[in-house]
């Protein structure tokens, strides 16, 4: 969220609230949603200093709100001598379970503590467009270059996520050595934190939105075309060249190369592998691109093009065949580059023959 020039603020930062009316404190409606979040928190007194603020500055809510807890409060005086009477009974009862708590907890503690760091905080589109009065759909807005560094860290931590069940200590866990060559490199200006419940990606000190959708390949039959996806948005389209139909309609990519069987021959200078021998790769033989018959199931692309898209495109991203043509590109002269790879042995594979479908 664009808080002034220069300043965004992310829906999901634990202390959205408290920064959001540090820049906004006259914003009622916002500082009656706080108030019904420390109230669910168990946070009364805290939600009853927030209702009264946002009472003083009109909002009605508040005020009925303020009302309600005034009335329960009177009718739960009477009842508090009976609680008194019961009180030494309860803290025995109390102690007695406490003791059992703190066994099961020793036994416990490493599931929870596993299962703690791999969750991501993150608030459903219905929420946010509560928050805000405007929808999270993309279909009317476009991605901005500026945009595609975050997308592309995100897309690599949410796969790796589904992989392995957590997410990345830190990036460099997303750079490593072929086979864990998630990406090749961290685009220039990318910082990520890891909390207890959520992760935090920022690019030149900028929050990422998150929840927009992430990367995925659609091949179009029709047209002959591979497309970048994000959601609905076709990022990027390129010119493939195909051969018999591909015998599945999902795959994901389950490994990156550079410079497969050397580089030099029909599988060009990349290569991202699919399933069952079928890939995305390069080609010694730019003059077919475009034409359909040609390969035994792969898709070729100029290396030119896929040297350009390899960056992209992490281990686990989805490949999907899509029927019909497609819609137009928001980079209709293909994805700008990320950057140059500083270490491509990294991600060889020498001694190793790769039979694909070329």
């Amino acid at each position: 969220m664009k808080i002034k020039e220069g300043l965004y603020l992310s829906q999901h930062d634990l202390f959205f609230f408290q920064k959001y009316l540090r820049f906004f404190p006259k914003d009622s409606n916002m500082r009656y949603e706080y108030a019904k979040e420390l109230e669910k928190e168990g946070k009364i007194g805290a939600a009853i200093e927030q209702y009264e603020r946002a009472a003083k500055d009109g909002n009605l809510a508040s005020i009925g709100k303020l009302r309600m807890i005034s009335s329960e409060l009177d009718m739960e005086q009477p009842k508090e001598k009976m609680r008194n009477r019961f009180l030494p009974y309860v803290l025995g009862i109390l102690l007695f379970l406490a003791f059992f708590a703190a066994m099961l907890f020793l036994l416990s503690w490493w599931y929870r503590h596993y299962f703690l760091h791999s969750i991501k905080y993150e608030y459903s589109s219905t929420k946010i467009e509560r928050f805000f009065g405007q929808s999270t759909d993309r279909k009317s807005v476009k991605t901005s270059p500026n945009e595609l560094p975050l997308l592309v860290v995100e897309n690599a931590i949410e796969r790796f996520k589904q992989e392995k069940g957590r997410f990345p200590k830190d990036l460099s866990e997303l750079t490593s050595r072929t086979p864990d060559n998630w990406l090749s490199f961290i685009p220039n200006g990318v910082s990520y934190s890891l909390g207890n419940h959520f992760y935090e990606l920022s690019f030149d000190n900028k929050v990422s939105t998150f929840s927009d959708g992430l990367l995925e390949l659609d091949y179009y039959p029709k047209t002959n075309q591979l497309g970048v996806a994000r959601g609905n948005e076709i990022l990027a389209l390129y010119p493939v060249a195909s051969g018999t139909s591909i015998p599945f309609s999902e795959s994901t990519v389950s490994k990156r190369v550079i410079n497969p069987n050397g580089g030099t021959g029909a599988l060009g200078t990349r290569g991202l592998q699919l399933q069952a021998d079928y890939a995305i790769h390069g080609t010694n033989q730019p003059q077919y691109i475009g034409e359909k018959g040609i390969t035994h199931g792969c898709l070729r692309m100029r290396n030119r093009d896929i040297e350009t898209l390899y960056p992209y495109i992490s281990i686990g991203t989805p490949f999907k065949m899509k029927s019909g043509t497609p819609s137009q590109a928001t980079f209709q002269s293909g994805l700008p580059s990320l950057g140059d790879i500083q270490n491509p042995e990294k991600e060889e594979t020498k001694g190793v023959y790769y039979n694909w479908r070329y």
